[in-house]
């Protein structure tokens, strides 16, 4: 049935999806939040009609265009009743078979780039061996999807980087690049940085061609305003009013500038950890790759690679200007790194090193499949399986009369929400500490006084305690007199005491003594961490249980 180049191609792709999807349901660990607050949660409150929509939802921050693809996933499994485990994995699966597209798109765009099959596969091979890719690629990140996008917009966009004319300008193929290039803008407003690039190189390239010109600029006007609509469409179904989340999106980041709030780092901070944290077991031939990328290589290659390099520097170098970095913000980059990564491979293979290259890579390949069962399996599986366990609890021991507390005295969204528990409200009440940021500042010059419900709690631990908790026991009442506090609980963020009360490691002494005395008893702990960024994460979670 498939025949030569198309038997390959589909083959090809089938691996991909077999192999991403299997990825994306492996994957036992947390990463960070926004995998499950900002895409899945969003569609779980909208399909099932409970769960938490965090505050960039609330002030219309975030465009729904992502979540929205996860939404027939979770309709599907609501009115047909099919299982919990579809409505757990169903989304992976999805996600999965829309990286296995991106890489297949990257495997079709080198190839059309640089007219190089072999260079094609290598960028595939190491793109699939990637321990990053196998970490973070399948994960419902934005950063994914946007990363997708990217590749297939650019397969699209026309391949002549010197000069191009009315008669090779495929307008079909470069409307497509641009519908496909505004929804990657509209889900992840940064990604406007490539495109503004490649908008210019293009604009410039059709100079010599005044009806050229007129196509570019008539297709690009035409192409965002249909991109506009629908996005705006995709929110005022999701929000009930029209809104333009892009406009908020600048206005808190860069004209308030209250992305600080969630953390400051320095300007080398892509150089020095991103790009080596992004590249990993691939770094040392990225490394080579930049810098030999020139030899016995095509004049047309050379520019073009050019082109990548001085799109991804400026790419870069906007991002370092902005205070709020994460290694997955450049993650776009990535497909072109790889492109890089290849090269290096290649030249070393050909070089007088190439003996201790052939030995140097099955170690690599070794040390990447040991990243990838780490970071997959192990670091941070806590934070995952303490949903399973605690679901399967509270439905075992449902009760009749009212729902299940379970209380998380840990940093905010640490856990997965209801994309995991998936239990109503008549059958949990979860509660966590938040972190909203300063939204009534108008810049971020007081955020350094402002302290979250998170922060409050970890400044000062007693003090929290008794102003948001009831007294529970002889000491508390005590602690409390001597700190002249008034008998009731007096605090902002009052909660009262869960069936269930969960905290990490580091808190176990301080928790155990402030429970002395009290209904509450040690009930169980699953492992985390041996490390993490955050000392307040590290180790186990400490999982307590009122005996009534």
């Amino acid at each position: 049935m498939f025949h030569g180049i198309q038997k390959r191609d589909f083959l090809i792709f089938t691996f991909l999806v077999c192999f991403r999807v299997w990825n994306a349901l492996s994957i036992k660990t947390f990463f960070q939040a926004d995998e499950y607050w900002q895409t899945l949660e969003p569609a779980h409150w909208l399909v099932f009609g409970y769960g938490y929509l965090t505050w960039e939802w609330t002030i219309q921050l975030r465009s729904f265009f992502y979540p929205s693809l996860f939404v027939p996933v979770y309709w599907l499994c609501d009115h047909y009743g099919i299982s919990y485990w579809w409505i757990l994995n169903g989304p992976k699966i999805l996600q999965g078979c829309i990286c296995a597209i991106g890489e297949f798109y990257l495997f079709k765009l080198t190839q059309r780039l640089f007219k190089d099959v072999d260079l094609a596969k290598l960028v595939l091979i190491l793109s699939v061996l990637s321990p990053f890719n196998f970490y973070c690629f399948t994960r419902t990140f934005s950063n994914s999807f946007e990363t997708v996008l990217t590749i297939i917009s650019m397969f699209y966009w026309p391949s002549n980087l010197t000069f191009l004319s009315t008669k090779e300008f495929n307008i079909g193929q470069f409307a497509s690049a641009l519908l496909i290039a505004g929804i990657s803008c509209f889900s992840r407003p940064t990604s406007a940085i490539i495109w503004s690039y490649m908008g210019s190189i293009l604009l410039y390239r059709s100079i010599y061609s005044f009806k050229l010109a007129g196509i570019v600029c008539i297709t690009t006007f035409g192409c965002i305003l249909v991109a506009t609509i629908f996005n705006t469409v995709m929110d005022y179904l999701f929000f009930n009013q029209f809104c333009f989340p892009l406009y908020n999106f600048v206005q808190f980041n860069f004209v308030k500038g209250l992305a600080s709030f969630y953390g400051a780092s320095n300007w080398l901070f892509y150089i020095v950890q991103g790009i080596p944290i992004i590249m990993l077991t691939n770094l040392p031939f990225f490394i080579v790759g930049l810098a030999t990328y020139k030899a016995k290589n095509t004049h047309r290659n050379v520019q073009i690679l050019n082109h990548l390099l001085i799109m991804g520097g400026i790419y870069l170098f906007i991002f370092s200007c902005i205070v709020h970095k994460e290694f997955r913000f450049i993650y776009p980059l990535k497909p072109f790194m790889l492109i890089f990564t290849a090269l290096g491979v290649r030249h070393s293979l050909n070089s007088k090193f190439r003996r201790s290259t052939r030995i140097v890579i099955p170690l690599l390949i070794a040390f990447s499949a040991f990243l990838a069962y780490y970071f997959t399996q192990i670091h941070e599986s806590g934070v995952i399986g303490i949903t399973e366990l605690l679901r399967n609890t509270i439905l075992a021991n449902k009760s009749h009369h009212k729902p299940t507390s379970v209380g998380f005295l840990t940093p905010c969204h640490s856990t997965p929400f209801q994309s995991h528990f998936h239990l109503s409200p008549k059958e949990a009440d979860i509660w966590f500490l938040t972190c909203e940021p300063p939204l009534h500042l108008t810049n971020n010059v007081l955020l350094a006084d402002y302290r979250d419900e998170s922060d409050e709690f970890y400044d000062d631990f007693e003090k929290f305690m008794l102003k948001n908790f009831d007294r529970i026991s002889d000491y508390q009442t005590r602690l409390s007199q001597a700190m002249k506090l008034p008998e009731n609980s007096t605090g902002n963020h009052y909660h009262q005491w869960p069936d269930y009360l969960v905290i990490f490691e580091h808190l176990e002494v301080t928790m155990d003594t402030w429970l002395a005395d009290t209904a509450y008893t040690k009930w169980n702990r699953i492992f985390n961490s041996r490390f993490h960024w955050d000392h307040r994460r590290t180790g186990d979670l400490i999982i307590y249980k009122h005996n009534t």
